[in-house]
């Protein structure tokens, strides 16, 4: 008994240590693969947007954005009735808007088809001419070099920001602000507005694309981002 014991010790102790060297793999490929993980979110939650912030003054109020005529333009709507975004009130001659998106984030979402944190989308609104030589259906003007709808003043604008660490909170972590003009000039900041005059529509309409009316901006629609 004794010596068959003997005999099967030497497979006992290379299966014994099969076994320790396979129970070693193991544990480093899970803790390499745990390592891994983390390390890559870790990496994802440290690496900067590839978008410049927006500009905040100490009491949390947007700053105008600078240059923002000077971004990519995607798309104008004009608005013939109803409510102004800025401010609610009814309209009474049609508003047209333009919108314009910071370069950075627009060549990240061509890319990527996502918006990037950082994202800043200026919706600028403006009058359309009016007068004794315009139509006060049509609103179609006769000039001396053709007849048409011609933008005449500037009133505001819209604002969406994009900021995980503003607006943590918020569904996308969109920020909504509004500026208006005093018929030269915006106003230099404007504070963040209430979720049940901006964000409930966005929420509501455009859940599924992050929040941006992409399908109404021609500029968004697949095959035209050039």
């Amino acid at each position: 008994m004794i010596s068959r014991l003997l005999k099967v010790t030497p497979r006992l102790r290379l299966i014994g240590i099969v076994l320790g060297v396979f129970a070693a793999l193991v544990v480093t490929i899970v803790t390499t693969g745990d390592w891994t993980r983390n390390h890559v979110l870790a990496f994802q939650s440290e690496s900067p947007s590839p978008v410049r912030s927006a500009v905040f003054e100490g009491d949390g109020s947007l700053h105008l954005p600078d240059g923002y005529r000077h971004w990519e333009h995607v798309g104008t709507r004009i608005k013939p009735d109803g409510r102004s975004v800025l401010d609610g009130s009814e309209i009474t001659t049609p508003q047209v808007m333009d919108t314009y998106i910071v370069p950075a984030a627009f060549d990240f979402f061509r890319k990527n088809e996502i918006w990037p944190d950082g994202t800043q989308i200026v919706k600028e609104i403006s009058l359309i001419k009016t007068g004794k030589d315009c139509d006060k259906n049509t609103f179609v003007c006769s000039t001396s070099f053709g007849s048409g709808i011609f933008q005449a003043s500037y009133i505001g604008m819209g604002v969406m920001v994009k900021d995980s660490k503003r607006f943590p909170s918020a569904p996308g972590n969109w920020g909504y602000f509004a500026f208006r003009s005093d018929g030269s000039m915006y106003q230099a900041s404007a504070t963040v507005r209430p979720q049940q005059q901006c964000t409930s529509c966005h929420m509501r309409l455009s859940s599924n694309t992050d929040y941006v009316f992409s399908s109404t901006h021609i500029g968004l629609l697949p095959g035209n981002s050039q």
